[in-house]
């Protein structure tokens, strides 16, 4: 596994800028989905079940090379970032080798997993850290 060409440009100096600093804070968990990761249905029937969740393609990042940009979102947004991409990996290990860098967390669930299967895995994790979000920082969770 390496990094997309995209993501290999970025320097430190161009990280510490993109996770650098204070992570805006959520009283619960709010998942912001990498593009593809799911249908519309599921994503609709995550809002319904009153689960923040805000995708690529609302922030307008559909097409987007950079994982680091979709992961730097995110982290503004104070958002876990959700991705069926096991390169966030390489993204996560290179941000948290960095003292003073974080993002909001990475959960990867594995391409065998169903929308279905996503889903309750994402309602499973929202409700664990219901009044603890803060926890999934520097994180990364992989399911399935």
């Amino acid at each position: 596994m390496a990094l997309n060409p995209a993501d290999r440009a970025f320097s430190d100096d161009d990280l510490r800028r993109m996770f650098g600093g204070t992570l805006p804070r959520r009283k619960q968990v709010a998942y912001f989905l990498d593009e593809n990761f799911m249908g519309n249905e599921a994503v609709e029937f995550m809002r319904d079940e009153d689960v923040r969740v805000i995708t690529v393609a609302d922030r307008g990042l559909a097409g987007v090379d950079s994982d680091y940009l979709i992961l730097s979102e995110a982290r503004k947004l104070g958002c876990v970032t959700v991705t069926r991409d096991a390169g966030f990996d390489l993204l996560h290990q290179r941000i948290v080798s960095h003292r003073d860098l974080a993002h909001a967390g990475i959960i990867i669930v594995n391409d065998r997993l169903t929308d279905v299967q996503a889903v309750n895995v994402l309602l499973r994790v929202a409700e664990k850290w219901l009044d603890y979000p803060e926890d999934m920082t520097r994180r990364l969770f992989s399911y399935g």
